[in-house]
């Protein structure tokens, strides 16, 4: 298991503000790292990053949607700025 599964499980079953700040933080920044270092793909002839892949293939949108109904406005907002950052909505 690596880290971004260690923060999704945590954010899954944790409901406490403070530690899914720091879970939304620490995914925030190794999705920002991998934008930097994402790759072409041929078939869509577009840049993946390779961490917002494995994201997606391990159903972490899920547990994203899952935080924009939680409680805690600083969660709420933490999330909203994630999606906006790391997703394209169309």
């Amino acid at each position: 298991m690596g880290i971004i599964e260690i923060f999704l499980e945590t954010m899954r079953f944790n409901n406490d503000p403070k530690t899914l700040l720091v879970c939304i933080d620490g995914l925030d920044h190794i999705l920002d790292f991998g934008r930097k270092s994402s790759y072409v793909d041929i078939e869509i002839n577009s840049p993946v990053n390779p961490y917002l892949k494995k994201l997606s293939e391990i159903k972490g949108c899920e547990v994203i949607e899952m935080l924009q109904a939680h409680h805690d406005n600083g969660v709420y907002k933490a999330i909203d700025k994630f999606i906006s950052n790391h997703f394209m909505i169309e």
